[in-house]
Order: structure tokens, then C-alpha cells, then sequence
């Protein structure tokens, strides 16, 4: 399985920022790291904020436009970069943590 990953992100004691730890599987090679988004936090983690990702060595490795939407009982997420989607995920929240699944979008052609 390849281009999958989860991520969990939890509130910061900072106001408006959300912590990250991510997992991603890639042509068989396990990355992971941290995060940090920032942005205008709801009740619950719905919102649209800028996010850093991180390596395990703290090096910056990519940065997106991050929208969550709560639909009825769980959450859609959206990485955006220069206005295209680039990943979807889904997650629920437990224990007032975002647990959420992702994998690379892929836009299905236009048919007439």
C-alpha cells in the first residue's frame, strides 16, 4: 500500500495553534513527524489554518493550507497547495483528540 498516511493532532496550551504527529507510508518507507497549524480554532478542530510539517529531525519538509469540517459525527480534511487539493482525509475526534486517515487526492477526469 503506498501514498497513505495518519495524522493526530491535538490543541496546543497556545491559543489558535494545533499540534501535529504524522505517519506516512510512501513506496514502502515509513516517514514520520510533527506539525504545527495555526489558524482561528472553533469549539472543535473545524477551521481552515496554515500548516508546517516536520521531519524527525525538526527540517521542514512541506506546508499547506489545511481546511477541517465537522460533518454530522466526524471530520473531513482538505491539504491545499497553490489553490489544488493535494491530500483528503477523514478522522474522528476521541478524547478531545483528531485521529485522522489520508491519502493523496486524485481529481478523476472531466467526462461529458
Amino acid at each position: 500500500m503506498n501514498d497513505i498516511g495518519f495524522v493526530q493532532y491535538s490543541k496546543s496550551n497556545t491559543d489558535n495553534i494545533i499540534e501535529a504527529r504524522w505517519y506516512y507510508l510512501k513506496n514502502g518507507l515509513k516517514i514520520c513527524g510533527t506539525g504545527i497549524a495555526r489558524g482561528k480554532i472553533d469549539s472543535n478542530y473545524s477551521g481552515d489554518f496554515h500548516v508546517t510539517y516536520y521531519n524527525i529531525d525538526g527540517q521542514e519538509t512541506s506546508n499547506f493550507q489545511l481546511v477541517i469540517d465537522f460533518v454530522a459525527d466526524h471530520y473531513h480534511l482538505k491539504w491545499i497547495k497553490d489553490g489544488n487539493v493535494e491530500y483528503i482525509g477523514i478522522g474522528v475526534e476521541y478524547d478531545n483528540i483528531l485521529f485522522a486517515g489520508w491519502k493523496k487526492f486524485e481529481k478523476l477526469a472531466d467526462t461529458c
